[in-house]
């Protein structure tokens, strides 16, 4: 059965473009190799479109998923893992790992869980078959990664409403235009543009690889000094560690909710920057 969505103007854009390509290999499914031959859209668009990317995009699309990868062992699809480990020279995140791979990154969710669980997993297999390589120091280990107590979840209604359409928003905020907190990374991005120059930040370039912006900050207000900084998105802090990115090459962390107390780098919460510039906006 055909997933019945709402979709926007990009969602639409990557649909039509999945059933062109069908249309071109004479197929009832589209693997992401078909992407990368015949389609005229960068893969990127599917990740910032479609949460759960390519697998819900081939669902949206009527297409039936592709089952080529159900035949591979585990060692291949880790084998497939590390070649794009070392053809990128970091472990990826999801969405670059379906960008550069032959295979898609849900024939290792459907097998492991979570992308996050997939490289403890991973790592569990490579520091066996390939003890010497760096990549293993650049997976946390499992105890290291701080999960967001359930004690947070606290007095719920005891009404909640199943959601029909998939699109859901955060509490409101009403600020600057902005009705709703952010729910995911790209939200952060937005938020940030919006009172980047107001906390002292000047961006010189966004980009879709690690990490997300270069920029300047301002260290001296008196004598108008800056200092560049490397900057990453989150929405979460600790959606640091499941992206696998590699600490020594960033300076700071912009996230939505900073859970990750024990992060080795310094991390702007814009929460709390939020609720301060609120208060002072009351003022």
């Amino acid at each position: 059965m055909v997933k019945k969505v709402e979709l926007n103007l990009a969602q639409k854009r990557v649909i039509d473009e999945i059933k062109r390509i069908s249309e071109i290999t004479k197929s009832n499914t589209v693997t992401l190799s078909d992407w990368k031959k015949h389609g005229n859209i960068s893969e990127n668009q599917i990740w910032r479109n479609f949460e759960n990317g390519w697998a819900e995009a081939i669902e949206i699309a009527g297409l039936k998923p592709d089952t080529s990868t159900k035949k591979k062992t585990d060692d291949e699809l880790w084998e497939e893992l590390l070649r794009v480990c070392t053809k990128l020279d970091k472990v990826p995140i999801r969405r670059k790992f379906d960008i550069f791979s032959s295979f898609n990154s849900s024939s290792y969710t459907k097998r492991w869980g979570n992308w996050q669980q997939v490289l403890i997993k991973f790592k569990e297999w490579i520091s066996l078959n390939h003890p010497s390589s760096k990549f293993i120091n650049l997976i946390p280990e499992k105890e290291k990664i701080k999960k967001v107590s359930e004690n947070k979840i606290k007095n719920i209604k005891d009404f909640v409403w199943q959601s029909k359409k998939g699109i859901v928003y955060g509490p409101p905020i009403d600020f600057r235009g902005l009705r709703h907190e952010p729910v995911n990374e790209q939200g952060v991005v937005f938020l940030f543009g919006k009172i980047s120059e107001e906390i002292g930040f000047s961006i010189e370039a966004i980009r879709t690889d690690y990490p997300d912006c270069d920029g300047k900050r301002l260290v001296d207000r008196n004598k108008n000094l800056w200092e560049t900084v490397s900057i990453e998105f989150e929405y979460k802090s600790s959606n640091f560690i499941e992206h696998g990115h590699d600490s020594s090459k960033c300076d700071v962390i912009i996230c939505w909710i900073h859970d990750w107390l024990e992060c080795p780098l310094e991390v702007i919460e814009l929460k709390e920057i939020i609720k301060r510039l609120t208060k002072k906006e009351i003022k």
